[in-house]
Order: structure tokens, then C-alpha cells, then sequence
């Protein structure tokens, strides 16, 4: 690896192996890996997927994404700071709590998964104050054709981009707090929601913004 930078995130996304296998002969046969929207186990899988093929998984994606950014062509994703925050942060944080939950839930715990959405709300939140900032690149953004072709629509795309993510972070969060009231039908479908109108909306706002200045 020529780039030491990559080696902690790789080992934090490893990380949850070493706990599995202190944990191996308490779990059970097969893990959870899936929960409805009402937060109760609908998916279990043999547990050495779980424990050892999840994370290796996640580990490759890290430097597989690592990899794409590293040519020329992605150097306006590489020099921004959402870059290193998603990939280098985000992979390892989400390896650490998904296993974890996984690993609490077979041993008995009572692990609500608003958590998974807090930290999906936070991750809104984060991209949301850095997009209007991710210089035009074809691999980091919001990557609609009419934004690709013309810097002006990029930026415009990006700068309500960045109001609408914050936006729906904060729905995240109040819908997760909703889910440990005891409103977990909220959990799932409004999020949901709110992210498929996030989508539209950019796409339809960096098309308009095309179509006014041809």
C-alpha cells in the first residue's frame, strides 16, 4: 500500500473480526443482519459471513474507493474533505456499529436500530456542510449530466445540495428519536421519503438551471 493514510481505517474496518472471535462460542449459528420497520429481526446469516466476511468486505471497499480517487480524473473528489470524511471515516464507523449491533442482538441485548439511522442522519449533516465545497469531478457529488457538463449548474446543484442534505439529516435525527419514543413506524418510511425527494429535487433543480442559461 503506497499511502500509510489507509492503513488505520482498513484496521478500524477489521476491527469487529478480533471481537467476533472473542465472542465466537457465545453467539449463535446464525447472526442478524437486517431489521423491519418495526425493528425486529426479518434476515439471519451463518455467522462467519457475519463476522469475517462483512468486514473484509467493507476493508475492500475502503481501499477499492481509495483507489478510483487516486486518478487524475477524480482530483476534485481526492482534494475535498467530504473525500476523506466518507471513506476514510464513514466505512469504519459504519463496520465498528453494524457488527456490533449484530453481536449485542445474538447474545440477547435489546439494540434499537434508530441508532443506524442517528448515525445516517449525522452523515447527511456532515455531507451537507461540505458539498457546496466538492470542486466539479466526475466521482464525488451530485453527479447529474447537466451538472458534469457545465461548472456554473455544479456549483448551484451543490450549494441547494448542501441546504437539502442538512434538511434531511435533521429528519433523520427527529425520526430516530421518534423510534426510541416508541414510533418506529417512523423509523424507516419517512426517511425514506425524504431521501427519495432529496434525489428528485437535485436533479430536477440542476436541470432547470441547464435549461435557463441555454
Amino acid at each position: 500500500m503506497k499511502n500509510k493514510k489507509y492503513i488505520i481505517p482498513c484496521i478500524a474496518c477489521l476491527f469487529p473480526i478480533v471481537v467476533g472471535l472473542y465472542l465466537y462460542n457465545d453467539l449463535p449459528s446464525k447472526l442478524a443482519i437486517h431489521w423491519d420497520s418495526a425493528g425486529n429481526v426479518d434476515n439471519l446469516i451463518d455467522k462467519n459471513l457475519v463476522i469475517f466476511v462483512l468486514p473484509l468486505f467493507m476493508a475492500g471497499l475502503l481501499l477499492f474507493l481509495n483507489s478510483a480517487l487516486s486518478k487524475p480524473k477524480a482530483a476534485g473528489a481526492r482534494s475535498s474533505t467530504l473525500y476523506n470524511l466518507l471513506i476514510n471515516w464513514l466505512l469504519p464507523i459504519l463496520s465498528n456499529v453494524f457488527m456490533y449491533i449484530s453481536y449485542m442482538n445474538a447474545m440477547g441485548y435489546d439494540m434499537n436500530m434508530s441508532i443506524l439511522i442517528v448515525i445516517i442522519g449525522i452523515l447527511f449533516i456532515i455531507i451537507g456542510n461540505y458539498l457546496p465545497k466538492v470542486r466539479q469531478n466526475r466521482l464525488l457529488g451530485i453527479k447529474t449530466p447537466w451538472a458534469l457538463e457545465d461548472e456554473m449548474v455544479w456549483n448551484k446543484t451543490h450549494h441547494l445540495g448542501g441546504y437539502l442534505f442538512l434538511l434531511t439529516g435533521a429528519i433523520y435525527l427527529v425520526c430516530a428519536v421518534l423510534s426510541f419514543s416508541g414510533y418506529k413506524s417512523y423509523m424507516i418510511y419517512i426517511p425514506l421519503v425524504s431521501t427519495i425527494l432529496l434525489i428528485t429535487i437535485l436533479v430536477l433543480y440542476s436541470y432547470i438551471i441547464k435549461r435557463s442559461i441555454h
